[in-house]
């Protein structure tokens, strides 16, 4: 039996700032070349393909407990589309994740505020413990 292409969407702040000007980035299989790519993406989302560029990301060693071990390696496929060309799955995404920035500034300044209550707090309880350990000294 061949072997499945799959093609899932690599979703970073850096690769939907990408999208706007027509380029866009995706993860396949290590065995994957270009040509199965192109014709996987054009089948899959319906655009022409201006021009690809791949690469290998090789596996981080990291270690679990006492054993070392592996990251399975990936390959990236960064796609070009021809102008005027537009996957409106990434498009969805980027709008949704413009309104997401909003929200989580918003909690951002929450936070501000909560810590710096927080911060009276412990400071108000250091000073009272510099002052048991000075009556505890006399």
């Amino acid at each position: 039996m061949k072997n499945l292409l799959y093609i899932k969407p690599k979703l970073t702040e850096k690769t939907l700032e990408m999208t706007q000007k027509g380029v866009y980035t995706f993860i396949t299989n290590l065995g994957a070349n270009k040509i199965e790519i192109a014709k996987g993406v054009t089948a899959r989302f319906k655009v022409k393909i201006k021009d690809i560029k791949t690469m290998v990301r090789h596996g981080k060693t990291k270690r679990f407990a006492r054993k070392e071990g592996k990251r399975a390696n990936t390959k990236i496929a960064i796609v070009t589309l021809m102008k005027g060309e537009k996957i409106k799955e990434f498009e969805a995404l980027f709008e949704a994740e413009k309104a997401g920035q909003k929200t989580s500034e918003n909690k951002m300044k929450e936070n501000k505020v909560e810590k710096s209550e927080a911060k009276v707090i412990v400071r108000s309880r250091h000073s009272r413990m510099a002052g048991r350990k000075k009556n505890e000294k006399d």
